[in-house]
């Protein structure tokens, strides 16, 4: 008798694994017959609900399997999500970084922006200026004006050496003030109001910029 009654378990914890694994096959062979652009779409609508261990697992899926575009912005919308965390999802300083650096490494501005701020700061990763200057440059190099803006002030703080290359640097600022940048524009009316080390005063230029700002300010 008590064989039997160790037979019939044996034989229901038996069926109870071919069971799960039935299941588990058929959630495995559904996700494989979710085409890449249908699982994207799914895991920004995911993110967009809150529910970001859905979007995680669609993100990092979309990731490998992918195109190239569809790649990029999962790599982008993940290093997003473990850099800002949220309520219920946890912050993840190396696992940002490591995103950031796969989108910025494919062209991605934003990316390279921000990972170059991340290794400046030493925000959840260590603080590496070497690799901070080399992100923003490339952010800079495709004319981003917050780019463009904060390696001119990476370099007036003296990020690439003692003697700051205050042409450069002026040259980085107006580059970040044609396309509207107010903080690059007030740092153009100081320094040709007047003057940086040997770099010349240069009141004319200081009021054109003076005027541009008061103007970009009076449409505020």
């Amino acid at each position: 008798m008590e064989n039997k009654k160790k037979i019939t378990l044996s034989r229901f914890i038996a069926c109870l694994i071919i069971l799960s694994l039935v299941v588990v096959g058929g959630l495995a062979l559904r996700d494989a017959m979710i085409n890449p652009t249908k699982r994207y779409a799914m895991a920004i609508e995911f993110l967009n609900k809150g529910e970001y261990k859905q979007a995680e697992r669609a993100f990092l899926i979309v990731n490998e399997d992918g195109n190239a575009e569809q790649q990029l912005g999962a790599a982008y919308y993940l290093a997003q999500m473990y850099d800002k965390g949220a309520e219920t999802f946890s912050a993840n300083g190396p696992k940002a970084a490591l995103f950031y650096e796969k989108a910025a490494k494919a062209g991605l501005v934003e990316a390279q922006y921000r990972l170059a701020l991340m290794y400046d700061t030493g925000d959840k990763i260590p603080e590496n200026r070497s690799k901070a200057l080399v992100w923003m440059n490339e952010a800079a190099k495709q004319g981003m004006p917050q780019a463009l803006y904060v390696l001119g002030v990476w370099i007036e703080r003296g990020y690439v050496g003692d003697k700051i290359p205050m042409g450069k640097v002026v040259a980085l600022y107006e580059a970040a003030a044609v396309q509207g940048h107010k903080q690059a524009m007030t740092s153009l009316v100081n320094i040709y109001g007047s003057g940086f080390g040997e770099f010349p005063h240069n009141i004319e230029k200081s009021v054109y910029w003076k005027n541009h700002l008061e103007e970009l300010n009076t449409k505020k």
